[in-house]
């Protein structure tokens, strides 16, 4: 150990090498203010707080919480056993595997992500590639109770819509007055709360037609338009995210309607695959 030609009083500057076993303690807060280079295993009592980019060109494991602020490059393997939190961007071309993982930024996985435990996302999530799901996908799904149809022919009956893709639909076809269609489709079965409004229909339509996929306000007593079919689009599943369902649900009850304000066209049908709401 010498003193750095260029240290200040009070600096220290260390030159280590070691052959075979062996360690270096050093018992202070030490501050490193350029490079710090380990060609072997470190182990570190307490906290490592790195300010600027961090590269690390083997594996990294980490027993205790970590938290990340900036950007982390890692050529090797990264092991957390306990929580990762990061604020920043790590990349990592290795294998990650981490006991509870919280990302409040962009993450981009261009490999494989294993998640062996539950899993909880608050926003959306969009998969550009195949998903495949090994085990089982749970959505609780409220299924309708009723259908009143108020204007239109239809055939089919209620069961017609409530198993999506079972080659079964709900048809109607339309009248030539307005409104050119109305549906109810009525949930009156523990309805607690509505996630989603979730419909699979295909609207043979005359152009610029329009069926409106609507929820019952309870507290204005009116229709309130969630989403519209438009003309000519081919069988298609909307799942219609609901942010407030304050005023859409009444004594465990929930009503959606289909509903052609314009005059119909008696050439038109909406064929209805599936309604239901999701909670």
């Amino acid at each position: 150990m010498s003193p750095s030609p260029s240290a200040a009083a009070g600096d220290v500057y260390l030159n280590v090498y070691t052959s075979g076993s062996g360690w270096v303690k050093i018992a202070g807060n030490p501050t490193v203010s350029n490079d710090l280079h380990v060609c072997g295993s470190t182990t570190l009592g307490g906290t490592l707080a790195v300010s600027g980019a961090t590269t690390i060109n083997s594996s990294l494991s980490v027993s205790g919480t970590t938290t990340i602020y900036g950007a982390v490059g890692i050529d090797g393997n990264l092991q957390v056993e306990s929580n990762l939190l990061v604020s920043g961007t790590i990349t990592c071309t290795g294998s990650v595997t981490i006991g509870t993982l919280i990302v409040t930024g962009n993450t981009s996985v261009s490999g494989t992500l294993h998640v062996s435990g539950a899993s909880t996302f608050g926003d959306n999530v969009t998969i550009d590639g195949n998903l495949t799901v090994c085990g089982s996908i749970t959505t609780n799904y409220n299924s309708a109770t009723s259908i009143t149809l108020t204007v239109g022919t239809a055939t089919g009956t209620l069961t017609d819509l409530t198993t999506m893709l079972d080659s079964a639909s709900y048809d109607i076809t339309e009248v030539a007055g307005a409104p050119g269609l109305d549906l109810t489709v009525d949930f009156t079965s523990n309805v607690t709360s509505i996630n989603e409004l979730v419909v699979r229909a295909y609207y043979n339509g005359t152009s610029n037609h329009a069926v409106r996929l609507q929820l019952y306000n309870y507290n204005s007593s009116a229709w309130v338009t969630i989403h519209t079919l438009n003309d000519g689009e081919d069988y298609e599943q909307h799942y219609k995210k609901i942010t407030d369902d304050t005023n859409f649900i009444s004594s465990s009850t929930a009503s959606v309607r289909l509903y052609h304000t314009e005059g119909g066209n008696p050439g038109d049908v909406l064929y209805v695959d599936y309604v239901g709401l999701t909670r």
